[in-house]
């Protein structure tokens, strides 16, 4: 598995679960277009997968 480390993430992402579906499709685009822009940002990635995770309301294992 990848060792990733958080510190170096460039596009964060505030988790506030009072959102809305807009506002989070929004925090979605931005980390989303950073991977754009370089596709092997596994921070970004990572970033993307645990604001999904938790506004779906999945435990991130």
């Amino acid at each position: 598995m990848a060792n990733v480390e958080m510190e170096n993430v460039e596009a964060k992402v505030p988790v506030d679960n009072g959102d809305s579906p807009d506002q989070i499709l929004n925090q979605l685009l931005k980390v989303m277009s950073a991977l754009q822009s370089n596709p092997f940002d596994y921070n970004s990635l990572h970033e993307c997968n645990v604001v999904l995770c938790q506004k779906l309301g999945v435990n991130i294992i």
